[in-house]
């Protein structure tokens, strides 16, 4: 079980990395990328947080290290006079935050031991609506970051807005792709950027399983 979410993991990974490699090329033809996703809020009033967690448990620490970068998250949250706005995936972290009362923005469960595309792509959207709709002025993830079955921790990356130096790349490539673009550069950054934001979320889903 563990090969198989490990490979999932790694399977995972080439389309990430060639979503982000359109995007500096995209950057580069256009001179500079703009974008409400890439947007920073001067004064924001709200913060998500997406706490991955499991369905069952019998997984030793686990959730509990979760849980706990998540509530770390949260009160850094609040003390930047910030309103938090949870999101969970996984029974275990709902049931954990509903047992505290702690008021739960959207929730997700029944697919944390192999998630499926499609559910990142409901919790992605989600977030992203929310963002444009300014519910959430920023968004974090709380999720276990697996290298090896001895190397894992919990962690917490920002998702929301996404940063420019993620999509503007490194050039580290030594040979970029030639393009011509259709429709224009715009339009396509509107499918990509969510896009990505989706990718990242079935990632931290993927490294979660494994």
């Amino acid at each position: 079980r563990i090969v198989k979410a490990q490979q999932r993991v790694e399977a995972s990974r080439p389309y990430a990395v060639q979503l982000t490699e359109a995007m500096e090329d995209l950057a580069r033809h256009s001179g500079s990328l703009s974008h409400s996703l890439l947007e920073e809020r001067p004064e924001p009033a709200s913060a998500g947080v997406l706490v991955c967690t499991s369905d069952r448990g019998l997984a030793g620490a686990y959730t509990a290290n979760v849980i706990k970068e998540a509530e770390t998250v949260l009160s850094s949250i609040r003390r930047r006079g910030l309103e938090p706005v949870l999101y969970v995936s996984g029974k275990k972290g709902v049931g954990y935050f509903r047992f505290r009362g702690v008021p739960i923005e959207a929730e997700w469960q029944g697919h944390t031991e192999v998630p499926a595309y499609e559910v990142a792509q409901q919790i992605g959207t989600r977030l992203i609506d929310d963002f444009a709709a300014g519910t959430i002025d920023e968004l974090y993830c709380a999720y276990t970051d697996f290298r090896s079955a001895f190397t894992l921790r919990a962690t917490a990356q920002r998702f929301l807005p996404i940063a420019q130096h993620e999509v503007t790349g490194t050039g580290v490539r030594k040979v970029h792709a030639e393009y011509l673009f259709e429709p224009a550069p715009e339009r396509i950054l509107d499918h990509l950027l969510p896009q990505y934001v989706v990718t990242k979320v079935y990632a931290a889903l993927l490294e979660s399983a494994a």
